[in-house]
């Protein structure tokens, strides 16, 4: 079982890491020639994986390029908001030493599980297919 602690430690962690991801990307775009990010699914099974394009498309979000943004990969939306929103809650946490984080991601965890999965799978594989025939 995941403890609060461990759970800020590893969302810090996947913030750094994800936003100098983005910073690389964003000043000096580390695709290959046909404008593909590196993605280890893809590499191996020669097809795009249901996330790909996601960091083009928080590049794209960041540089106000909207349409292409969400074109590329609407989950960059999502990745985005999070991305921008968590670190403010987790400051929040840490600084009023409380853990609404961590309690918000417990009870979505929980309704995931049971009301919310067959649709949220549902649409990621639609994005999945359409992120595939648009040749991502």
């Amino acid at each position: 079982m995941l403890s609060a602690s461990r759970f800020y430690l590893l969302i810090v962690v996947l913030l750094i890491i994800g936003w100098i991801w983005v910073f690389l990307n964003f000043n000096y775009n580390f695709s290959d020639p046909k404008g593909h990010e590196l993605c280890l699914f893809k590499m191996v099974t020669g097809i795009p994986c249901p996330s790909c394009g996601s960091t083009r498309s928080v590049v794209n979000l960041l540089k106000g390029n909207w349409y292409q943004g969400f074109y590329i990969n609407p989950l960059g939306i999502i990745v985005l908001l999070f991305m921008l929103t968590v670190p403010f809650w987790l400051l929040y946490d840490v600084a009023v030493g409380k853990d609404g984080l961590f309690r918000a991601f417990k009870y979505a965890e929980k309704v995931l599980r049971t009301k919310w999965s067959i649709p949220l799978i549902f649409l990621l594989i639609l994005n999945w297919i359409w992120s595939i025939n648009k040749g991502l």
